[in-house]
């Protein structure tokens, strides 16, 4: 996918376009799979963030609480 392809994909679809290195393993790795990634020319790696993940991210918290991960909230939804 290019830059382009990504960009477009985020105007139609909705989410965010955020670092690859802001992602965990299993979301890089969900987001190649599915089409929503693309490096840049500099070797700089983006995903878009499909639309509602934070609230999907919440969700799984209070499921399995991860107090290591950066993006917990442990186990609270505020």
């Amino acid at each position: 996918m290019t830059r382009d392809q990504l960009i477009n994909d985020l105007l139609i679809k909705g989410g965010a376009i955020v670092g690859s290195q802001d992602c965990s393993a299993l979301e890089f790795a969900n987001a190649d799979l599915t089409n929503r990634f693309c490096v840049l020319d500099d070797g700089c790696g983006l995903v878009r963030r499909v639309k509602g993940w934070l609230d999907l991210q919440k969700k799984r918290e209070i499921l399995y609480p991860n107090k290591k991960s950066k993006y917990s909230t442990g186990g609270i939804i505020k």
